[in-house]
């Protein structure tokens, strides 16, 4: 006899992590809807004979489980058939005259829309670390949190980089070594646009919507791994590398309005350009950085005539606080208990350099 699905409750033929046929499969299937009602309150529907929860609340629970969406939805062209991407295509057509980086444009528009699944968790405002901004409710990030968005962005920048063909030629050990840097630049450009997007110049936000601050004591909870460290030598890291990913990404994101086209262009110049490219021989990687670079300064320029170049200048300057991040973020790795390497899952752990 099958142990009861962790979900629904019946006994069914389990598939993963506790979870049975029926609800994977009605997971694959919601899992991009657009129009889904939403519970202002934990779930009350109660019949028998049945789990007490409505379908957005199972979804919920799925996640809650532990199921990553991008493990179980790859991203292809077919997807842009569907009537919300045409229409959603033909809004966005004449941003940009390259097919190619409009296609990028698509993908990354598609990843962002997942990652707001990530964000429905039903947040108590008597927890530990809960903050209101515009009304909303979120929370501090926990060890969990952070495996979890390293997950979606190694997930979503390997998507990325498949749409090039010189990158899928690559050989395996070839592609660790440029998703080692480009992974982690691909989930801070995504989280550094969402958090310039928000008021609070404090807190730093990750895709799922939690958010870091730069004492790590706020908000703390038990079950993190500890350190070799002390409490004060901990705090004094956390805090220079969360002012560091505010004061030297985050303010020139705000400042300079940033946007999803803008995003796309420098996760492509990280990708072909990263600062140990020399040991990785990309073809065509030269072209399609010139190509970038050109899309770029004619974006910019038309989208501010009188100092498009200089907003292609600080664009560009960009990457190298991107790369600092990058470092600093591998350092947070053995000093601090939320990004301490024994918190993160197997797939995150065999993406980090070796």
């Amino acid at each position: 006899m099958h142990p009861p699905c962790i979900i629904c409750l019946e006994d069914s033929n389990i598939l993963t992590q506790g979870i049975c046929s029926k609800c994977f499969m009605f997971f694959r299937r919601v899992v991009n809807e657009k129009r889904m009602r939403r519970c202002v309150s934990p779930c009350e529907e109660k019949r028998v004979g049945s789990p007490s929860f409505c379908r957005y609340c199972r979804l919920q629970k799925i996640l809650d489980a532990g199921i990553i969406i991008e493990d179980h939805i790859t991203w292809n062209e077919k997807i842009l058939d569907s009537r919300y991407w045409k229409t959603l295509g033909k809004r966005l057509e004449g941003i940009t005259n390259d097919s190619q980086f409009f296609v990028l444009l698509l993908l990354q528009r598609y990843q962002r829309e997942i990652h707001q699944n990530y964000n429905t968790s039903l947040i108590s405002d008597y927890e530990v670390g809960v903050v209101k901004i515009n009304q909303k409710t979120y929370r501090c990030a926990k060890p969990s949190d952070v495996n979890l968005t390293l997950h979606i962005g190694f997930r979503n920048a390997i998507d990325f980089a498949n749409q090039f063909p010189c990158f899928r030629n690559l050989g395996i050990e070839r592609k660790r070594l440029i998703f080692a840097e480009f992974g982690i630049a691909y989930l801070l450009i995504d989280q550094a646009f969402k958090t310039a997007r928000m008021t609070d110049d404090a807190f730093w936000f990750l895709q799922n919507g939690t958010f870091l601050h730069p004492s790590c004591f706020f908000g703390i909870t038990n079950g993190v791994s500890p350190v070799q460290y002390d409490a004060p030598t901990q705090a004094r890291y956390h805090c220079e590398f969360v002012n560091g990913l505010l004061n030297e990404i985050k303010t020139p994101f705000s400042n300079l309005e940033i946007d999803a086209m803008e995003c796309v262009f420098l996760k492509t110049l990280l990708l072909f350009a990263a600062s140990f490219i020399q040991r990785v021989n990309v073809e065509e990687s030269k072209e399609i950085v010139s190509r970038c670079l050109m899309r770029l300064m004619e974006y910019t320029i038309k989208k501010s005539p009188i100092d498009g170049m200089v907003r292609y200048g600080e664009i560009v300057m960009l990457i190298g606080s991107i790369r600092c991040a990058i470092k600093s973020f591998y350092n947070q790795t053995t000093v601090s208990n939320v990004f301490h390497q024994s918190n993160f899952d197997l797939f995150v752990r065999g993406s980090f350099p070796t």
